[in-house]
């Protein structure tokens, strides 16, 4: 199961929340996977932040790497692997404007009820998120 439509449904998600997106590659030539460049927000606790990337692949789920002066700061979202995009996308945005209120998780995790990775990706078509019956995922 391609994961391009999961992206694109997170990407609209992101823009939603106010944040702007310079840069978007989805990739599956090795393993699925997504590196989406964000410009920087005009409010964020970071003084020095010089750069800020969001990533996706299928072994960790969602993470964002901060660029500072004094090198870079990796910041996993840890819980499920697949989140509901506007989950995904109110993670990455308290990420980048507000990083004292994001915890130390553990690894990312399909969802109890799933039946793999590949079943989650397909709750989602070019079209939109496709209701699974159950509740969204929480942050």
């Amino acid at each position: 199961m391609n994961h391009t439509a999961y992206i694109t449904a997170c990407v609209e998600a992101i823009r939603a929340e106010g944040l702007v997106l310079c840069e978007v590659v989805i990739d599956d030539t090795a393993q699925r996977h997504a590196s989406l460049g964000l410009e920087l927000p005009a409010e964020t606790e970071f003084e020095d932040l010089q750069a800020a990337t969001a990533r996706w692949d299928e072994h960790d789920g969602w993470s964002v790497t901060m660029v500072h002066p004094g090198g870079s700061t990796t910041v996993a979202h840890g819980q499920l692997l697949v989140p509901a995009p506007a989950v995904a996308a109110a993670w990455i945005a308290l990420v980048l404007t507000a990083p004292a209120w994001i915890a130390p998780r553990p690894p990312a995790l399909l969802a109890d009820d799933s039946g793999g990775l590949d079943e989650e990706l397909a709750r989602y078509t070019p079209a939109g998120p496709v209701s699974a019956g159950r509740e969204e995922d929480q942050a």
